[in-house]
């Protein structure tokens, strides 16, 4: 089933936007934010990007196991660490390895 990554809703086949809040269903986040339909743990993906309160980004999240919309937290310091485009995995700019792991430590707390 596909879902609707501005809602979490079930999209039908051939919708090119979502029939209940008008989302385009091919539209991707922008960079660095995470891509659309990344699946973390084998169990939430990600679609549109909520917010980026601190020192982190927010996004429309589904629990596949339970059917139910969630929000998925990631780190990601502006300035501080860039997206590798082939994996999708976090980088720490040159010079900022210091300020990276001092506000990772303070992460989720």
């Amino acid at each position: 089933m596909t879902y609707c990554m501005g809602c979490m809703q079930p999209l039908g086949d051939n919708e090119t936007h979502c029939h209940l809040c008008g989302y385009p269903a091919a539209r991707q986040n922008p960079s660095p934010f995470l891509p659309a339909r990344t699946t973390l743990s084998e169990r939430y993906p990600v679609g549109r990007v909520l917010g980026e309160p601190g020192a982190s980004a927010e996004y429309l999240g589904l629990d596949v196991a339970s059917k139910e919309a969630v929000v998925v937290t990631e780190f990601l310091p502006r300035g501080l660490c860039g997206r590798e485009e082939e994996t999708g995995a976090l980088r720490v700019l040159p010079g900022c390895a210091e300020s990276f792991g001092r506000l990772y430590a303070q992460f989720g707390q």
